[in-house]
């Protein structure tokens, strides 16, 4: 990221690493910083305001269960394991029932 600054806007894209010639080759660990090195500062925000949609009922509840999971994805990429995204989707599901039965 620090390397290539410019790709900051509209983002690198994924995959093909190779083409940043630095110290170490590959990808970032960070599922966050990934995003926002292949998507740019748009995409990035766009994945955020999808993430604060699906958790956003109960933020502070959602925040606090999905704590662990952030701070992996803060390390490592964990946005490619359907793991994240089951856990992610049950978040939803239960928030959306608890606001269901709360209304009736």
């Amino acid at each position: 990221i620090w390397l290539h600054p410019k790709n900051l806007v509209y983002g690198a894209g994924e995959g093909n690493y190779d083409r940043f010639l630095s110290y170490q080759k590959g990808e970032l660990h960070s599922g966050f910083g990934t995003i926002l090195f292949s998507y740019g500062i748009i995409g990035f925000a766009l994945f955020m305001v999808f993430f604060f949609k699906v958790i956003g009922i109960k933020l502070f509840y959602n925040l606090l269960l999905l704590t662990p999971v952030i701070l992996y994805n803060l390390a490592h990429q964990g946005f490619r394991t359907p793991l994240f995204w089951g856990m992610l989707a049950s978040v939803y599901l239960i928030s959306h029932e608890k606001l269901c039965k709360h209304s009736q």
